[in-house]
């Protein structure tokens, strides 16, 4: 039968035909029986762009309009009669009246606000009828606009009225959202990306071949199949299934293998994440504490308690990408899924809770300088785990940086949506218990490293000290310089010889500072890989994903400015060897403060030097706690 005009000036209108897209794949993920676009029969098809199936046997008949010159669909508006005597909710209720399974729907971009209005309380007609009594505009929009198109029968027109709903979606909001579903149910049978745009072009050839006829599911994927596109079912994809456990467990691993005589210290702010079910109390929080506060251990609490709930959930460290990473599926496939992580999970999780937990956030500030380019990944991220009502988000970041990126601190804001949550310290009594129940005596330990020790990064090298050096310290700088030498000599013990403990870390830290990275391929460390394997079941490094990293940021900013100083090379020389990047910010905060606790007057010059060269960029001279 050839297609109207009518017919093709609607699927020319690109939001009518995401709302008809949207209700296709409503039939594959198994939420509705069938579709059809302009039903032939002349009273189905009155006023309505297609009509829909449910289910639950419900049937929606759709009337999706773009927009009105207007601010929004009033009452007045949806009921303004055209030159054949009919309106666009006439029509709906219209729709309704001929059967109790019937509804109508209304879909635009600008809403229907009075209409929803009126539905808030027609579940209950006392309650409605008190609600008209003390409203005079609510009850004058009644009786003028719904009354005379429902024969002038108030009880009518509430069991009318409770079968019409409307929507209100923007295009570029419903576009992101047929696009995430795209990708969540379908897949390349040849092994290739999905390709949305391929998807998009087969369902419209298909309303258009199909017009006026019922579409079901079978029809659906076999139009797809002839693109050798299938639908993804998730729950028999048991390698994802399996992924996505191997990622929790290299996230949680290596923390568990850091906890502090063995078990977790809940630090002030912990039972506010997680609701007595074990569900996140909030959509989207954000976890801050200072550097070496807890946050990954926290995280990590957090993931297993989530995990013995039973709720999906996975970890992403910003601080372990890759380069090249510019979208979420392109992150999703270097974690080996098929897709984004946050299409994923909400996959799997088939509409239960699951959470997205993002660690080290900090690693892409403009403060510290580390993977700034990654910013808009994690925007991408966000957006996409906002369009799915059961995915909540947990992210932790350091203090420092929420402070002092302008992107991060917005973070802050109430419009963010975002939870602030703020680890506290250790109090002096928790320290005190867990040098204890590590069998210290409490008493031979100096009073001035106690605060020190509030950090449970702090306490945990501690522990890993010997008791002389221990009992010695007086500083954060002493339990660096100390835990150096503890951490070399238990290597060379366990090796049972001397190991290449100083090329080991020369070579790492020279990598990941001339790559500006966290982390680094497992090969850099090729030419040491019997020592360096030594160094990670000394939790020195950590090997996890193909990838070394030191156990600790703080670590690392230590073992770069020592092994810096160790060399008399200058930070000036250093600095206008390169870019002089946000990523040399840190660096230079740390051998500032290393050189200033072992040489002063080497401090003092090298600081004059960096402040009174023109050379070197504002950026750097402006650096707190110099």
């Amino acid at each position: 039968m050839p297609i109207h005009g009518g017919t093709s000036d609607k699927l020319g209108n690109r939001y009518e035909l995401l709302w008809a897209f949207d209700q296709l794949l409503r039939i594959l993920d198994g939420r509705a029986i069938d579709f059809t676009l302009e039903p032939i029969n002349s009273e189905e098809s009155k006023g309505i762009e297609f009509k829909v199936t449910n289910t639950d046997g419900t049937v929606d008949y759709w009337s999706v309009k773009r927009q009105t010159i207007q601010a929004g669909w009033t009452l007045a508006l949806l009921t303004a009669k055209d030159d054949r005597g009919r309106s666009i909710l006439g029509d709906l209720i219209g729709h309704a009246q001929r059967a109790e399974t019937n509804h109508g729907v209304f879909a635009s971009t600008l809403g229907a606000g009075e209409l929803e209005e009126l539905r808030l309380y027609i579940a209950d007609e006392t309650v409605f009828k008190d609600r008209l009594e003390h409203s005079a505009s609510l009850r004058g929009k009644f009786r003028a606009s719904i009354l005379p198109i429902c024969g002038g029968d108030e009880k009518l027109a509430l069991q009318l009225l409770a079968r019409i709903r409307s929507h209100a979606a923007d295009e570029a909001q419903l576009r992101d959202r047929v696009q995430d579903k795209i990708r969540g149910l379908l897949y390349d049978a040849s092994g290739a990306q999905l390709d949305v745009g391929k998807v998009w072009a087969r369902l419209e050839e298909l309303l258009i071949e199909k017009i006026h006829t019922s579409i079901d599911r079978a029809v659906i994927l076999a139009a797809l199949e002839e693109q050798n596109i299938r639908l993804r079912d998730w729950a028999v994809e048991r390698t994802v299934l399996a992924q996505i456990e191997q990622l929790r467990e290299s996230y949680v691993n290596p923390i568990k293998e850091e906890l502090i005589n063995g078990t977790f210290l809940a630090l002030g702010g912990f039972d506010e994440i997680l609701a007595g079910d074990g569900t996140p109390k909030s959509r989207k929080t954000l976890i801050v504490g200072g550097a070496g506060g807890g946050k990954s251990t926290t995280l990590g609490h957090v993931v297993e308690s989530l995990q013995r709930s039973k709720v999906y959930v996975l970890p992403v460290r910003f601080d372990q990408l890759p380069d090249g990473i510019l979208t979420t599926c392109e992150l999703g496939r270097k974690l080996s899924l098929p897709e984004s992580p946050v299409l994923v999970l909400a996959g799997i999780a088939a509409g239960t809770p699951c959470v997205l937990v993002v660690d080290q956030l900090d690693a892409i500030s403009m403060a510290s300088g580390r993977r700034v380019e990654l910013w808009s990944l994690f925007d991408s991220l966000q957006r996409e785990a906002e369009r799915f009502p059961t995915m909540s988000l947990i992210v932790g970041c350091r203090e420092f940086d929420l402070e002092h990126d302008k992107r991060l601190r917005a973070m802050k804001s109430s419009q963010s949506g975002f939870s602030l949550i703020t680890l506290r310290v250790l109090s002096p009594e928790t320290v005190d218990s867990v040098l204890q129940k590590a069998g210290l005596d409490i008493t031979r330990i100096q009073r001035e490293i106690k605060t020190v020790l509030e950090l449970p990064l702090h306490i945990s090298m501690f522990l890993h000290l010997s008791p002389e050096a221990q009992f010695a310290l007086h500083d954060r700088d002493g339990l660096f310089d100390s835990f150096w030498i503890e951490a070399e000599r238990k290597a060379n013990r366990r090796a049972e010889r001397t190991i290449s403990w100083t090329s080991i870390i020369d070579k790492l830290t020279l990598w990941l500072s001339t790559h500006q990275r966290l982390s680094a391929p497992r090969d850099v460390l090729d030419d040491f890989a019997v020592d360096a394997a030594v160094l990670t079941s000394e939790r020195v490094l950590i090997l996890s994903e193909g990838q070394y990293r030191f156990f600790h940021e703080a670590f690392f900013d230590y073992a770069f400015a020592r092994r810096f100083a160790s060399q008399g090379k200058g930070l000036v020389d250093f600095l206008l060897s390169g870019e002089q990047d946000l990523f040399r910010r840190a660096q230079v905060r740390q051998i500032l403060s290393y050189v200033r606790s072992h040489d002063r007057p080497c401090y003092l010059r090298e600081l004059r030097s960096v402040l009174i060269d023109a050379r070197i960029r504002f950026h750097i001279k402006s650096l707190e706690h110099f």
